[in-house]
């Protein structure tokens, strides 16, 4: 009879044991599974709040003034950091060449947009009339964006600065999200098919 009420009770301390373990298993789960659920939705609203602030910056700052800006955060650069050795003739050179490219380039896609009747706005993409796809635009989806581009390059080697040279790519990577992309979205629900196909025919830049 001892024996028998021995192994009752084992079996229930046992039984007590295992419970006490599934409960505290189940209170860890449930507070591993709480903070995750916590995190997850935290990088989901984060992420919305970046892609929100991001889009505030769309169509904000005009090419040109961005230009400028970029011009004079260059110099800037070269002003403080050490460049490398390049001859007055030959900066000078490199520089009118660049201009006289990136002008002409520029130049080419207004005539364009002049030619169709086209708005030359860059802010308002939506106000377009029509979809110009000849001429320059055969080779560049935004010969004035090259055109401003080759106009940077040429300023950060006349500063012969490799550091003021990493201003064109900042100003390439900012122009392709905050400018081009919501260009490209507008025309996009402008003219449709016709632009989808345009943009698959012709690069965004070179």
């Amino acid at each position: 009879m001892d024996i028998v009420g021995y192994s009752v009770a084992f079996l229930l301390r046992q039984g007590l044991d295992f419970v006490s373990l599934a409960y505290q298993f189940c209170n860890d789960s449930g507070w591993i599974l709480v903070n995750t659920a916590k995190s997850v939705l935290s990088g989901i609203c984060v992420r919305k709040y970046i892609i929100k602030t991001m889009k505030n910056f769309e169509l904000k700052i005009p090419p040109i003034a961005l230009v400028v800006i970029v011009a004079v955060m260059m110099w800037f650069v070269g002003w403080v950091t050490e460049g490398f050795l390049l001859s007055d003739s030959v900066r000078m050179f490199l520089l009118g060449l660049f201009l006289l490219a990136g002008v002409s380039i520029g130049l080419a896609g207004v005539k364009s947009f002049r030619q169709a009747q086209t708005t030359v706005n860059p802010m308002t993409p939506e106000a377009a009339s029509s979809l110009v796809s000849s001429g320059i635009f055969q080779r560049t989806r935004n010969p004035m964006y090259v055109g401003m581009a080759l106009c940077l390059t040429g300023w950060g080697l006349f500063l012969a600065n490799f550091y003021a040279l990493g201003g064109v790519i900042g100003f390439i990577v900012y122009m392709t999200r905050f400018q081009i992309i919501p260009e490209e979205r507008a025309l996009t629900a402008h003219f449709g098919i016709d632009f989808e196909s345009y943009r698959k025919q012709v690069p965004r830049w070179l």
